[in-house]
């Protein structure tokens, strides 16, 4: 019922015309108010009024416009109790000369909605059953995203009541009967998707819910609005605190990986790397460590973000790995201070990265501007140097102490290279 609600919202301009001014929350509040009204209705109406004959909707649509006030609530009822029988004829109603009609039409098609919204949410929660046996928008996309879990269904379920129109557009869209150009998109995911920043640094979790789940769609990925403010807003430590300390944490950060996952389909930049170190997203984040570390065409900061990344969850795999970034001599950041420019190389890093693992202090062999961080385990702009002896220096002391060869530091490779 919702799903073919929302086909009439996107799809017939009197549906659309009828609906636009509604926000979810009006449309929520029209919904209980006729369902109060006809809730109404049986303490005045004999029995036989409402129920016993066949239902004769386009006829009772009509007689919202009644001037008799009884016939009307009778109509209301009828409509209601005919749930989807009664659909058809009340999206017609929505285009009837009598505005009396129309804004009825209106009310019991929503109310209508939300009953039927309600049953099929009581139904996913009432315990496991396949995407395909409950009639939401969006839960499919969601299941195959997460799963099905007690907290995942929780998480979906407050979505749909916040966002369901939102959810059924990205219905429309896997289907692809939305969106028909990239201008029409961009001027439907506008309208249908809330990406305000300021929204989103409040870590509702029914907001990134949505959000996250949009930009896995193929049609979005390459939107740049929605990929930079969630990129923006995930590097930012309070959101990240406010959604991790949401009680749908566990969703949101598989929802988190999943994005990253289907988006690094198309590239791997510095941002995803850190977005899944701090939500630590697991097999996924591994992954993505490892193919920037293969890729002889990632920069050098999406190195530092990856090999980063492997000492702080996979240390043994970080072991096997960081020797062979030691001799790149990139700089890949530089901060300027009193004494001058401290640069910083990829291999610096490695090095660093290395001692760490080994339990050593980098600072005894001569990374003097060292600081430490709780997630990225040293501060990016204090690994490096402001005079290339001291960096030839601490890099000799380093090696020694760590008993580097020139296989495990990747000579080799870095001969092959040139």
């Amino acid at each position: 019922m919702i799903r073919d609600l929302m086909q009439h919202r996107l799809l017939l301009p009197a549906l659309a015309c009828s609906l636009a001014s509604l926000t979810p929350t009006a449309a929520i509040n029209a919904a209980t108010n006729a369902a109060a009204n006809a809730a109404a209705v049986p303490a005045h109406a004999p029995p036989d009024t409402v129920a016993g004959a066949a239902l004769d909707a386009p006829n009772e649509v009509q007689a919202l416009a009644s001037d008799s006030y009884r016939r009307r609530e009778v109509a209301r009822q009828r409509l209601l109790a005919g749930g989807r029988a009664a659909e058809a004829a009340l999206a017609a109603g929505l285009a009837s000369a009598d505005l009396e009609v129309r804004a009825a039409s209106r009310e019991l098609l929503l109310s209508l909605a939300e009953t039927e919204q309600e049953r099929q949410i009581a139904r996913l929660l009432s315990g496991p059953k396949s995407p395909e046996a409950v009639e939401l928008p969006g839960w499919k996309r969601f299941s195959e995203a997460v799963g099905e879990a007690p907290q995942h269904r929780a998480l979906f379920v407050r979505i749909v009541r916040t966002h369901a129109a939102s959810l059924a557009w990205l219905d429309q869209l896997d289907s692809g009967t939305a969106g028909s150009d990239q201008d029409t998109l961009l001027s439907e995911m506008n309208s249908f998707l809330p990406i305000e920043i300021a929204g989103l640094s409040q870590g509702d979790p029914d907001q990134w819910g949505l959000l996250l789940l949009a930009a896995s769609q193929p049609e979005l990925r390459a939107a740049p609005v929605l990929s930079s403010r969630l990129r923006g807003s995930l590097l930012n430590p309070a959101v990240g605190e406010r959604l991790l300390a949401s009680p749908h944490q566990a969703t949101l950060r598989q929802l988190i990986a999943h994005w990253l996952e289907v988006s690094s389909q198309q590239y791997i930049n510095e941002s995803m790397l850190k977005i899944s170190l701090a939500y630590e997203c697991g097999d996924v984040a591994t992954r993505l460590a490892m193919q920037t570390m293969e890729s002889r065409q990632a920069t050098p900061a999406s190195l530092v973000a990856a090999m980063t990344l492997l000492a702080r969850l996979e240390p043994e795999l970080a072991r096997r790995e960081l020797p062979r970034a030691v001799n790149d001599v990139r700089v890949w950041h530089i901060v300027v201070t009193r004494r001058g420019p401290i640069r910083s190389q990829v291999g610096d890093v490695a090095l660093a990265l290395l001692l760490y693992l080994d339990d050593r202090d980098p600072r005894e062999v001569g990374f003097d501007s060292l600081q430490a961080d709780p997630q990225t385990i040293y501060r990016d702009y204090s690994l490096g140097f402001d005079d290339e002896s001291r960096r030839r220096q601490a890099h000799e002391r380093a090696e020694r102490l760590l008993e580097l060869d020139s296989v495990a530091r990747g000579d080799d490779v870095l001969a092959e290279d040139e």
